[in-house]
């Protein structure tokens, strides 16, 4: 990439750690490899109709929000929509929207997410091993915990060293859902 090009497309939270004549790294900021946050509704999508949700999602408040929805093959009895194609989503009702008419909202029922659930500890010992310990305050029936890797099914998780289930939550990441108050030791393995 040129310069120039580059000039264009740098974002203000990159910070230039150094630079040659033909290249630049950067370093962003970073809360660490595992968060929390809330995923209020399930999205039904083929991964071929992803992209230009993702990206509105991206451009939006939601990570900020840390609100995450959900990618999903089936439906739940969260709220969801399911994705027609690249650009149609049909709400439960049966209606037909343009995403780009009508973009998705994503509510949380949750007023301030660190109020319920918080991450005490988190660290990388290993290559490609990841642990945390999260505590839950109070129930929490859309809290998650997410690992900021490539959703992969052979990413294995243990909550308190029993195997739980993975769910893939927006950009596509590892994501769990924990709900119950109570402290949990978490382990993300590849």
């Amino acid at each position: 990439m040129h310069s120039e090009d580059l000039k264009e497309k740098q974002q203000t939270f990159w910070k230039l750690v150094t630079e040659t004549e033909h290249w630049k790294l950067y370093t962003v900021e970073t809360d660490g490899y595992i968060t929390v946050g809330t995923a209020p509704s399930v999205v039904t999508s083929k991964k071929t109709d992803l992209i230009n949700l993702v990206h509105l999602w991206i451009q939006s408040d939601y990570p900020k929000q840390q609100i995450h929805p959900e990618l999903s093959a089936i439906h739940t009895s969260l709220p969801h929509f399911t994705m027609l194609d690249p650009v149609t989503y049909r709400i439960p009702d049966g209606i037909t929207h343009s995403l780009f008419q009508d973009v998705p909202s994503y509510v949380s029922p949750l007023s301030n997410l660190s109020d319920l659930i918080k991450i005490t500890s988190q660290s990388s010992d290993a290559d490609m091993v990841f642990r945390s310990t999260v505590e839950i305050k109070k129930h929490c029936p859309t809290c998650v915990v997410i690992l900021k890797q490539t959703y992969h099914p052979n990413w294995k998780i243990t909550v308190n060293g029993k195997k739980i289930q993975t769910i893939n939550v927006f950009p596509s990441f590892i994501g769990i859902r924990l709900e119950i108050p109570g402290t949990y030791d978490i382990t993300f393995s590849y």
